[in-house]
């Protein structure tokens, strides 16, 4: 009995403290969104960003140049990298290219004659070495447009890089005088006097505008065109 008594005393005692007692309760509010904002990795530019991204592709995006993908897709048009390197993709490459100094767009060795990016650098490279022009933008044309770009100038002998029946450059006399010096059978100046501005003329002036060691003798062979 008495065991019982105090457990109904304690069960009425505790009911008349919960009943009595005011619960409060916190209602968890959703954080709020985060709302900085991720700085996005700066983008390399380049002295040539964009000037190889200028043809256009079946293929999304120009895995050539990750920098002139993203200022395209992300600022112009994100389909140029969601289905295909199209024309307005190629335009919009063609402009940002268009934009660098004067050169700086042509270090692409290209399949034709000329440098589409830069009309200017074209008449400048042309000028001094026609093949750039007549036949295609390789790389002699574009160690030129590199001196360009740098602000240097011009390397001698770049416009004397093609074989001829004859003897002597006639588009550039310091690099005459520089190869023939050294092989006098590039100017006619052979015993016969049959010389001619052959391969191995050529590959000397190669050497010069390439800015490559010409300190090896380059003697022809005397032989008559």
């Amino acid at each position: 009995m008495i065991m019982h008594f105090l457990i109904c005393t304690l069960y009425v005692f505790f009911a008349q403290i919960v009943h009595g007692q005011e619960f409060t309760t916190t209602t968890l509010q959703p954080s709020p969104p985060d709302t900085t904002e991720t700085p996005s990795p700066s983008l390399l530019i380049t002295e040539d960003t964009c000037c190889g991204c200028i043809e256009e592709s079946g293929e999304s995006g120009c895995a050539a140049d990750p920098t002139c993908e993203t200022l395209v897709c992300d600022t112009v048009n994100d389909r140029c990298c969601e289905r295909r390197w199209g024309f307005p993709c190629v335009e919009t490459a063609l402009t940002i290219c268009s934009n660098l100094d004067t050169c700086c767009g042509c270090l692409n060795p290209g399949q034709s004659g000329g440098c589409r990016n830069d009309v200017e650098c074209t008449g400048i490279i042309c000028n001094n070495d026609e093949y750039c022009c007549n036949n295609q933008w390789d790389t002699l044309c574009v160690a030129q447009a590199t001196r360009v770009c740098n602000g240097e100038e011009l390397p001698v002998c770049c416009g004397c890089t093609s074989p001829t029946n004859f003897w002597g450059c006639l588009q550039d006399e310091q690099c005459e005088q520089l190869v023939c010096a050294d092989d006098p059978f590039c100017c006619g100046q052979d015993e016969n006097q049959s010389g001619v501005w052959d391969q191995q003329c050529v590959t000397a002036a190669v050497a010069v505008c390439t800015a490559e060691d010409t300190t090896t003798s380059t003697t022809s062979t005397t032989t008559t065109p």
